[in-house]
């Protein structure tokens, strides 16, 4: 007997179980990849932010460790802020722990840069072993001093260890992604399976369950246009045909829920590129506030110095001159401010020199545009870069020594400030091989340009002088 009696002879039952099961067949394989994707991404996703959690978390422990640290050097510290600092070590510990090195897992540069943080933490507790046992005040501060250097250090490796693991991130991901695309080739092959299956199912039983399975060719029909809304058929009917209906309706629900995990999935991507914007806004904020004590550490030494050799005829003036820089350093939070307020402090400052120098030193303005007074820079820029030119500039100048400050706008609407001394010089190209141990506000001043969209260009001739050129787009606000 030929295939084909066979089949006009089978009952409905059977020919629904033939025509079903090879129809389940190919939807539950199809299922089963999507499942197995998923499942597949998800732990991968969790796992790189596992990873990043572990290194945030370092840098998070060590930034905590720095503030309680701080608190705890002080001579008026409490019990409460020794256990504060020791449980803060404790943590900071803890997440190091976890970054431990392993040859087998990790990259070589990643490798690398978890050892040189575990390297560098041994040398840490070690100084910081001197510190608790240190029992003369001036010895522990200068201890504090040394371990607050080495903090900046370590953060350097955490964020540097960050950058490193978000690279191999971005190229784990790229390999998922075009996983994802075979996946796709294959779960659209078998749904091409699955449909021609359909057709012909309903083709062959059309005659003896004509409304039934026009209602199941219909909702499949929704299903393959991309509508996983629809009402689920009636499963009423105790027969071959409701039990049909039960399954199709299984299938609905399993992409559906399929597809509402994927868009949560896509979700928790967004919310990690907030998360990393968030991080940068801090690592700006960090930047800047290296700058405060620098500055007035070395103000309050000129007029120390200046008391002390004249005996304070002028010193009313230097004291006004004093507290508005305090003002504008403690009471203007802004991480930008205008032009003109950034001038005026500059103004104050290079007035605290020039009597702390007894006029060897001075600063003229050229003539600029009024209406640039209300663009924004970056806090502490000009003031920074007049600093410098004193510190290193003029060293060894007994008079002479000047700064002039030009001010215009490029073509494109750029504000651009340029800052040239007569000083004397040094060797750029030197600077920039000996990186780490360039002017910490002159790196600190270009981290934070860059972070706005704009740039700081340094030209020096030794013997001439030094010129710094910043350019800032005129879109950025404060």
């Amino acid at each position: 007997m030929s295939l084909s009696h066979l089949w006009r002879d089978a009952s409905i039952l059977t020919k629904v179980a033939i025509v079903l099961g090879a129809l389940l067949g190919v939807l539950w394989i199809t299922v089963f990849l999507n499942v197995f994707q998923l499942r597949s991404l998800t732990n991968e996703s969790s796992r790189i932010m596992r990873q990043y959690g572990e290194i945030t978390g370092f840098i998070d422990a060590l930034s905590t460790e720095s503030r309680c640290l701080e608190a705890y050097v002080r001579p008026s510290h409490t019990p409460e802020d020794e256990s504060a600092y020791l449980e803060a070590v404790a943590d900071t510990d803890h997440c190091v722990q976890a970054l431990m090195p392993d040859l087998r897992a990790d990259e070589r540069r990643e490798y690398m840069l978890k050892r040189a943080i575990t390297n560098a933490m041994e040398h840490y507790r070690g100084d910081q072993t001197a510190f608790m046992q240190s029992g003369d005040q001036r010895a522990r501060v200068q201890w504090y001093v040394t371990l607050e250097r080495q903090a900046v250090y370590l953060n350097q490796y955490g964020v540097e260890l960050l950058n490193c693991r978000m690279e191999a991130g971005e190229r784990r991901w790229a390999d998922i992604a075009q996983a994802n695309r075979r996946s796709v080739r294959t779960i659209f092959a078998f749904m091409i399976a699955a449909t021609v299956v359909t057709v012909l199912g309903l083709h062959v039983l059309m005659r003896t369950m004509l409304r039934p399975i026009v209602k199941l060719g219909a909702a499949a029909d929704a299903i393959s246009r991309g509508d996983y809304d629809g009402a689920p058929l009636d499963e009423a009917s105790g027969d071959e045909i409701g039990r049909l209906a039960r399954s199709f309706n299984v299938m609905q629900r399993g992409i559906k829920d399929t597809i509402t995990t994927m868009e949560r999935e896509a979700e928790i991507e967004k919310e990690n590129a907030r998360m990393q914007e968030a991080m940068q806004e801090s690592r700006y904020a960090e930047l800047q506030s290296q700058i405060d004590p620098h500055f007035l550490f070395n103000t309050l030494n000129a007029i120390a110095a200046l008391a002390n050799e004249e005996g304070a005829p002028i010193t009313e003036d230097l004291i006004l001159r004093m507290a508005k820089i305090f003002r504008y350093s403690l009471e203007n939070r802004e991480k930008r401010v205008t032009l003109g307020q950034e001038l005026q402090y500059l103004g104050d400052y290079m007035e605290l020199m020039d009597a702390r120098f007894a006029g060897r030193i001075s600063m003229h303005i050229e003539p600029f545009d009024p209406a640039l007074l209300t663009r924004a820079v970056p806090k502490f820029t000009l003031q920074t870069i007049a600093e410098n030119s004193i510190i290193h500039g003029f060293q060894d100048i007994t008079q002479g020594g000047e700064i002039v400050v030009r001010i215009s706008e490029d073509e494109e609407g750029r504000l651009l400030i340029e800052m040239s001394d007569n000083g004397c010089g040094f060797d750029v190209a030197k600077l920039k091989e000996e990186g780490a141990h360039r002017s910490v506000g002159l790196a600190n001043i270009q981290e934070r340009l860059h972070y706005i969209g704009g740039r700081m260009d340094i030209d020096s001739v030794i013997g001439v002088g030094t010129t710094i050129t910043i350019s800032i787009d005129k879109g950025e606000g404060k």
